[in-house]
């Protein structure tokens, strides 16, 4: 049986795991600092549907919160600047669409909301420098978790890179490639 964790490294080579119910993928760190400790979420890999919080120095035990029943993570997410909201990209897979799902992080990444995110299979996500602007690569691949990672519109996948106003959910821009 495997078992997987999130490994945290010192400055001084001192090492921590957090074990993660699944093969994890990325993490984002909340910006602000609670006594003293940073705070992680960990994401499953696409397409599990967990992500672990917990903090750098142990002060908090690990934390499970999960996607919704049709839905799924796809491994990234970003905090607001005050650390308050976190934001995560998902696959509704019912409806064969992104979504980016909304959680209060001060109430357990309780979710709170969700908007589109402008295309099939959000994968990377990024704050802008103002605080507002989300850029979300939508990779254009279409999952679900009863086929795993099998691709399911290879040959009608569109890409995309898109900005999205984090605090109403709106179209700022899309870019796609052109067809071939």
């Amino acid at each position: 049986n495997a078992s997987y964790s999130a490994a945290l490294f010192t400055s001084a080579g001192d090492l921590r795991s957090v074990a993660l119910p699944g093969r994890g993928h990325d993490v984002a760190v909340r910006p602000q600092r609670l006594g003293g400790s940073a705070e992680v979420v960990a994401f499953a890999r696409r397409p599990g549907r967990f992500a672990v919080a917990f903090s750098t120095n142990s002060t908090r035990q690990p934390f499970h919160f999960f996607a919704k029943e049709d839905r799924h993570f796809y491994g990234h997410g970003v905090f607001s600047p005050n650390g308050k909201l976190l934001f995560t990209t998902e696959n509704d897979f019912e409806n064969g669409v992104g979504v980016i799902g909304i959680r209060d992080a001060t109430d357990d990444y309780k979710q709170i909301g969700e908007f589109p995110s402008f295309g099939i299979g959000p994968h990377d996500m990024a704050l802008l420098d103002d605080g507002i602007t989300l850029v979300i690569a939508n990779g254009g691949l279409e999952t679900s978790p009863e086929t795993g990672r099998q691709i399911l519109n290879l040959t009608e996948m569109e890409p995309s890179l898109v900005y999205i106003d984090c605090r109403t959910g709106t179209l700022i821009e899309k870019q796609t490639l052109p067809a071939l």
